[in-house]
């Protein structure tokens, strides 16, 4: 029962490789929690000290659209936004990496981590959310982000906004990462049991 059971994991898992590019590594997830600080507008339905979840899937093969280096400019492939019981998405979110407002236009004299959100559906009446954390050695993708605050705004910079702090941070595999991790785990342990079976002797 158990070699069956291992070796429906193992098709299955091979099956989901196959179907990945084989260039791809495992998807993180950031889970952001804050609440909300400061505002210069008034908003009914975000007033202050308003909880808010952010949750952005990181590729950690995404490209670095910024051509110099110590500087890195990167597409999220999801990102959500939720208050208030409603999750917003949006397809327009980017990691900038010592890369103030995505200038790329050199190192920077105050590097820093940044999350830049717009376009959300439905429309929750914001122009972008801007999450920020301290800046790395280098222009790669912090395994371990430290977000600290988040900015909304409308009327990008310039308009009014609304400023956050952020609570806590979650790191987490994507699922298809965990789905893969659990497979290769179950066959390793198969393997070991049949490596630790006594051989039967013939009569």
């Amino acid at each position: 029962m158990l070699h069956r059971l291992v070796t429906v994991l193992v098709v299955c898992s091979a099956a989901l490789v196959c179907t990945q590019r084989a260039e791809a590594s495992p998807l993180l997830v950031w889970n952001i929690y804050g609440h909300t600080t400061t505002s210069d507008i008034f908003l009914p339905q975000l007033p202050l000290a308003t909880p808010i979840a952010f949750s952005v899937t990181v590729d950690l093969t995404a490209p670095d659209l910024c051509a110099n280096a110590g500087q890195g400019q990167y597409v999220l492939p999801q990102a959500t936004m939720t208050f208030g019981g409603t999750t917003y998405t949006s397809p327009g979110a980017a990691l900038e990496v010592n890369n103030p407002l995505a200038s790329c236009l050199g190192v920077p004299s105050f590097p820093d981590t940044a999350i830049r959100i717009s376009g959300f559906s439905p429309d929750p009446g914001f122009s972008l959310v801007s999450l920020f954390g301290p800046g790395t050695a280098n222009d790669s993708i912090p395994l371990t982000p430290a977000f600290g605050s988040f900015l909304i705004t409308y009327g990008f910079l310039s308009g009014p906004r609304i400023n956050g702090t952020i609570d806590r941070v979650e790191v987490v595999p994507e699922p298809a990462s965990v789905f893969l991790l659990g497979t290769g785990a179950a066959a390793l342990a198969f393997r070991r049991m049949r490596r630790r079976r006594p051989s039967r002797s013939l009569p």
